[in-house]
Protein backbone atom coordinates (compact mmCIF):
# COMPACT_ATOMS: atom_id res chain seq x y z
CA UNK A 1 0.00 0.00 0.00
CA UNK A 2 1.59 3.11 -1.02
CA UNK A 3 -0.04 6.62 -0.72
CA UNK A 4 0.83 8.91 -3.50
CA UNK A 5 1.34 12.76 -3.75
CA UNK A 6 -2.26 12.90 -5.00
CA UNK A 7 -3.70 11.50 -1.66
CA UNK A 8 -4.92 8.24 -3.70
CA UNK A 9 -3.93 5.40 -1.85
CA UNK A 10 -2.73 2.50 -4.53
CA UNK A 11 -2.42 -0.99 -3.78
CA UNK A 12 -1.07 -4.54 -4.78
CA UNK A 13 -1.35 -4.96 -8.22
CA UNK A 14 0.19 -8.74 -7.86
CA UNK A 15 0.87 -9.76 -10.99
CA UNK A 16 -2.25 -7.76 -12.89
CA UNK A 17 -1.41 -4.94 -15.20
CA UNK A 18 -3.84 -2.49 -14.09
CA UNK A 19 -3.29 -0.12 -11.24
CA UNK A 20 -5.97 0.18 -8.65
CA UNK A 21 -6.34 2.72 -5.77
CA UNK A 22 -8.98 3.95 -2.74
CA UNK A 23 -9.22 8.04 -3.43
CA UNK A 24 -10.46 9.16 0.34
CA UNK A 25 -11.38 12.55 -0.41
CA UNK A 26 -12.66 15.16 -3.51
CA UNK A 27 -9.28 17.02 -2.97
CA UNK A 28 -7.49 13.86 -4.02
CA UNK A 29 -9.69 12.92 -7.20
CA UNK A 30 -9.21 16.51 -8.44
CA UNK A 31 -5.59 15.95 -7.78
CA UNK A 32 -5.58 12.63 -9.36
CA UNK A 33 -7.65 14.10 -12.28
CA UNK A 34 -5.36 17.09 -12.87
CA UNK A 35 -2.37 14.23 -13.15
CA UNK A 36 -4.07 12.59 -15.66
CA UNK A 37 -5.57 14.74 -17.93
CA UNK A 38 -9.06 14.35 -16.99
CA UNK A 39 -10.01 17.51 -14.85
CA UNK A 40 -13.61 17.53 -16.17
CA UNK A 41 -14.36 14.28 -14.78
CA UNK A 42 -16.23 15.03 -11.89
CA UNK A 43 -16.13 13.82 -8.56
CA UNK A 44 -18.86 10.80 -8.11
CA UNK A 45 -21.57 12.87 -6.10
CA UNK A 46 -23.15 10.99 -2.86
CA UNK A 47 -25.90 12.29 -2.35
CA UNK A 48 -27.94 12.30 -5.56
CA UNK A 49 -25.44 9.18 -7.16
CA UNK A 50 -24.52 6.72 -5.46
CA UNK A 51 -22.75 5.99 -1.86
CA UNK A 52 -19.68 4.03 -3.79
CA UNK A 53 -18.10 3.85 -7.14
CA UNK A 54 -15.41 2.62 -8.93
CA UNK A 55 -14.49 4.57 -12.31
CA UNK A 56 -12.14 3.10 -14.99
CA UNK A 57 -9.45 4.82 -17.16
CA UNK A 58 -6.73 4.56 -19.06
CA UNK A 59 -3.95 7.15 -18.29
CA UNK A 60 0.08 7.55 -17.76
CA UNK A 61 1.15 6.25 -20.87
CA UNK A 62 -1.68 3.90 -21.59
CA UNK A 63 -2.00 2.11 -17.93
CA UNK A 64 -5.15 1.00 -16.70
CA UNK A 65 -6.37 2.43 -13.73
CA UNK A 66 -9.19 2.05 -11.41
CA UNK A 67 -10.38 3.83 -8.65
CA UNK A 68 -12.58 3.26 -5.53
CA UNK A 69 -14.33 6.54 -4.47
CA UNK A 70 -16.92 6.68 -1.28
CA UNK A 71 -19.51 8.52 0.16
CA UNK A 72 -19.50 8.91 4.25
CA UNK A 73 -20.45 5.91 5.71
CA UNK A 74 -19.04 7.13 9.41
CA UNK A 75 -21.95 6.97 10.54
CA UNK A 76 -23.17 3.44 9.18
CA UNK A 77 -23.64 0.35 10.33
CA UNK A 78 -19.86 -1.32 10.11
CA UNK A 79 -20.51 -4.70 8.74
CA UNK A 80 -22.63 -3.02 6.41
CA UNK A 81 -20.13 -0.88 5.22
CA UNK A 82 -17.46 -3.73 4.58
CA UNK A 83 -20.26 -4.89 2.83
CA UNK A 84 -20.61 -1.80 0.63
CA UNK A 85 -16.35 -1.83 0.44
CA UNK A 86 -16.47 -5.83 -1.13
CA UNK A 87 -19.55 -4.89 -3.55
CA UNK A 88 -17.20 -2.23 -4.96
CA UNK A 89 -14.07 -4.37 -5.01
CA UNK A 90 -15.59 -7.20 -6.55
CA UNK A 91 -16.19 -4.67 -9.49
CA UNK A 92 -12.43 -3.76 -9.63
CA UNK A 93 -11.71 -7.04 -10.19
CA UNK A 94 -14.34 -7.71 -12.75
CA UNK A 95 -12.73 -4.34 -14.36
CA UNK A 96 -9.02 -6.20 -13.95
CA UNK A 97 -10.25 -9.52 -15.85
CA UNK A 98 -11.91 -8.02 -18.53
CA UNK A 99 -8.86 -6.02 -19.07
CA UNK A 100 -6.54 -9.04 -19.39
CA UNK A 101 -9.24 -10.93 -21.14
CA UNK A 102 -9.32 -12.93 -18.49
CA UNK A 103 -13.03 -14.69 -18.02
CA UNK A 104 -12.59 -18.02 -16.28
CA UNK A 105 -9.58 -17.48 -13.36
CA UNK A 106 -8.87 -20.48 -11.17
CA UNK A 107 -11.50 -20.24 -7.88
CA UNK A 108 -8.88 -20.60 -5.40
CA UNK A 109 -6.84 -17.59 -7.66
CA UNK A 110 -9.76 -15.31 -7.56
CA UNK A 111 -10.52 -16.03 -3.62
CA UNK A 112 -7.40 -14.96 -2.75
CA UNK A 113 -6.95 -12.20 -4.74
CA UNK A 114 -10.39 -10.98 -3.45
CA UNK A 115 -9.18 -11.87 0.13
CA UNK A 116 -5.87 -10.05 -0.14
CA UNK A 117 -7.91 -6.88 -1.92
CA UNK A 118 -10.25 -6.72 0.65
CA UNK A 119 -7.23 -6.93 3.85
CA UNK A 120 -5.49 -3.94 2.09
CA UNK A 121 -8.26 -1.92 1.31
CA UNK A 122 -10.01 -2.21 4.52
CA UNK A 123 -6.40 -1.30 6.08
CA UNK A 124 -6.05 2.10 4.26
CA UNK A 125 -10.12 2.63 4.97
CA UNK A 126 -9.82 2.40 8.67
CA UNK A 127 -6.44 4.35 8.89
CA UNK A 128 -8.05 7.46 6.31
CA UNK A 129 -11.34 7.90 7.31
CA UNK A 130 -13.10 5.46 10.76
CA UNK A 131 -11.85 2.40 12.72
CA UNK A 132 -14.54 -0.20 11.40
CA UNK A 133 -13.20 -2.87 14.11
CA UNK A 134 -12.50 -2.86 18.13
CA UNK A 135 -8.87 -4.28 18.83
CA UNK A 136 -8.98 -7.42 20.75
CA UNK A 137 -6.75 -7.67 23.53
Amino acid sequence: MEKADTGVIWFDRYAFPSYWGFCPTEKAWKKQMKLVGCEKEPYPSFETDTTARCTEFIAFEGKHVILVTLGDFSKRDPVGTVGIIAHELEHVWQMMKKHMGEDKPGDEVEAYVKQSMLLEFLTAYEKERVRLFKKIK
